[in-house]
């Protein structure tokens, strides 16, 4: 889908107050994976600091209030303004802009921490990885959290429940890891979600979180254990957490 249609599907998406509660949905769904790609990122404080595809701004806002120079970039308009809004109301500090993930408006090495969250499914995978690792510093970290697309159980959520199938999304593959590794220093990933995807339609049926949320909690036990003597299974998992270092 082109950038156009993506801008104004996400630009109807936060105008939409619903909408804004089922995007903090998705990282309460997938909260073990949210809170360990945020552990990846080590200590922020006074890090120069680059958020690509800042979406609702519940993660800027947690990023924002962590003593660095934070930078945002959205597609969106109503992402941007939202963001800008709740900044404000919080007395937060950031420079927030439009922006394309395939061509940042920044210079080379501008940044020691880069993270993003859900975006590659919506643009060119490679172009995107390229101008992050452009706009890093040398011993700078990317970070990100990625939905994969061979995990056999999230067909029926992704064709019947997800809202983000009308954007024909072109999902993370876990082979993109290796491939994407020559273009830094160092890298390490982990995968989380295997058998545990079975209770997304739990959720999305009778959207109980805290249900969910226990249900899947006991299930990720058993996919670690799983992984961890089978790791072939990691590329069925739901998500990818990658971190690279420049």
């Amino acid at each position: 889908m082109s950038n156009k249609n993506i801008k104004s599907f996400y630009n109807n998406c936060w105008s939409d107050n619903s909408s804004l509660a089922s995007e903090e949905s998705h990282l309460v769904m997938r909260k073990k994976a949210v809170d360990y790609s945020m552990k990846l990122m080590g200590e922020l404080k006074n890090k120069k600091f680059l958020e690509v595809g800042v979406g609702s701004g519940k993660q800027a806002m947690f990023f924002a209030s962590k003593g660095l120079f934070y930078y945002g970039v959205d597609i969106s308009d109503s992402s941007i303004d939202i963001i800008k809004s709740k900044f404000k109301r919080f007395g937060l500090k950031g420079n927030l802009q439009l922006g394309n993930s395939e061509k940042l408006a920044f210079k080379d090495k501008t940044f020691d921490r880069v993270y993003f969250n859900s975006l590659i499914m919506h643009v060119d995978h490679e172009k995107t990885i390229l101008e992050i690792s452009r706009v890093l510093k040398k011993g700078g970290s990317l970070v990100f959290l990625e939905p994969m697309s061979s995990n056999p159980f999230l067909w029926v959520y992704r064709t019947f429940f997800s809202k983000y199938d009308k954007l024909k999304p072109d999902y993370f593959r876990y082979d993109e890891i290796s491939k994407y590794s020559k273009f830094f220093s160092k890298f390490f990933h982990k995968e989380f979600y295997l058998f545990s995807t079975l209770f997304l339609l739990v959720f999305s049926i009778f959207k109980n979180k805290n249900c969910y949320v226990s249900i899947v909690n006991f299930f990720e036990n058993f996919d670690r254990l799983l992984i961890t003597i089978l790791p072939f299974f990691n590329r069925f998992c739901w998500v990818s957490v990658v971190r690279f270092v420049k």
